[in-house]
């Protein structure tokens, strides 16, 4: 798009005979995008399955943050100790860790 910077996507899919529904799912930009067209007969009441999408979501949502931030917690501690007992090995962390704090410190 001659350098544009596309901020939001979405899709929409067409209904054929005998479909009830179409979801396009769409990501890009660090979102993604869920649309669907539905069949009234089928789907009678399309704002509710829209909140059973959305509620799913962010319980999926909340679950892998969890998950993320727990193992990320996990690896800093087993990362930082074993990169500390290397620097106390080689003698040459304690001058850099000094130098580490007195640049945090400013």
């Amino acid at each position: 798009l001659a350098g544009a910077r596309v901020h939001m996507m979405m899709g929409m899919g067409p209904l054929l005979d005998m479909m009830g529904l179409f979801h396009a799912v769409i990501s890009g930009v660090g979102r993604i995008t869920i649309n669907f067209t539905s069949c009234r007969e089928m789907l009678p009441d399309p704002e509710f399955y829209r909140q059973c999408l959305t509620e799913a979501y962010e319980q999926l949502h909340r679950a892998t943050v969890r998950k993320s931030r727990a193992k990320a917690t996990r690896g800093r501690g087993k990362k930082a100790s074993g990169t500390a007992a290397a620097k106390a090995k080689s003698g040459r962390g304690k001058r850099r860790a000094k130098a580490k704090t007195g640049s945090n410190a400013a």
